[in-house]
């Protein structure tokens, strides 16, 4: 259990830096957004979305779900064995399902970005 919380731990470590730079680079293009009447503009603009969408933001969102739903198991077993106490439990279990609550967040963020984008793509 620790060997599997420290490699998802270095793994989330730059999954969560690799989705802080996309997010600039969202806030950014979509911050320059052109005028309708500027065709040629929206259309080097709506590749931009593009590239970010299929070849960043998507990537890292699968990643997210993939090592979500490959810890579930283990989270819904700890859940359902462990007794609730505030002073007397395990710390690793304990740290393990925060790790798994924060992947599902990650994960909701991810698509909410993705749904962003796909909807100012289509727009």
């Amino acid at each position: 259990m620790a060997e599997t919380l420290s490699a998802v731990s270095v793994l989330l470590v730059f999954l969560t830096v690799l989705l802080s730079s996309i997010e600039q680079n969202v806030e950014t293009i979509l911050s320059k957004r052109p005028q309708q009447e500027h065709k040629d503009k929206m259309r080097k603009y709506k590749k931009k979305i593009k590239n970010i969408l299929y070849f960043k933001l998507i990537p890292v969102f699968l990643i997210y779900t993939i090592v979500f739903y490959t810890l579930l198991p283990s989270t819904i077993e700890i859940i359902s064995v462990s007794t609730f106490s505030f002073w007397h439990f395990d710390t690793l279990n304990t740290i393990f399902v925060f790790v798994e609550v924060g992947l599902l967040g990650l994960v909701i963020y991810s698509i909410s970005k993705v749904i962003t984008l796909f909807q100012e793509l289509y727009k």
